[in-house]
């Protein structure tokens, strides 16, 4: 499997996040999350370093847009939570050219479209407000 795939990249980050989030909310004390829930948490980013090697390209690349839009949301949102900033230049650069490419396809949805370019506007915004901001 190609480490430099976005998909893989963008779950390896999502999973980092989880990980950061996991132990703020241990650290905090913040109620709702119980013993159990980072037990399954656990178990699933083990599973998941384990098996991560083996995925097969094909199959990342049948099943990864749909689901990489969701984990890059999801980043987000951890980034968020975390109060951490986005680090606007290199990652919002390629992810804005991996979109490009994507939306080169002839293949895509006038869904999948919309949801490409919302995404794309949404990193070039981004971006240009971190840029603003230092």
């Amino acid at each position: 499997m190609n480490k430099e795939n976005p998909f893989i990249k963008d779950l390896d980050k999502l999973i980092s996040l989880f990980k950061k989030f996991r132990n703020k909310t241990m650290e905090e004390n913040i109620p709702g999350f119980d013993k159990h829930f980072f037990q399954s948490f656990d178990m699933i980013v083990d599973n998941y370093e384990m098996i991560k090697d083996q995925i097969p390209e094909d199959y990342i690349t049948q099943i990864g847009e749909p689901l990489r839009q969701m984990i890059q949301n999801m980043i987000e949102q951890l980034q968020d939570e975390l109060g951490e900033e986005i680090n606007s230049k290199p990652e919002v650069f390629n992810s804005i050219k991996a979109i490009d490419e994507m939306l080169k396809s002839p293949d895509l949805s006038s869904l999948d479209i919309d949801l490409l370019l919302d995404k794309r506007t949404s990193l070039d915004t981004k971006s240009k407000n971190a840029n603003i901001d230092n």
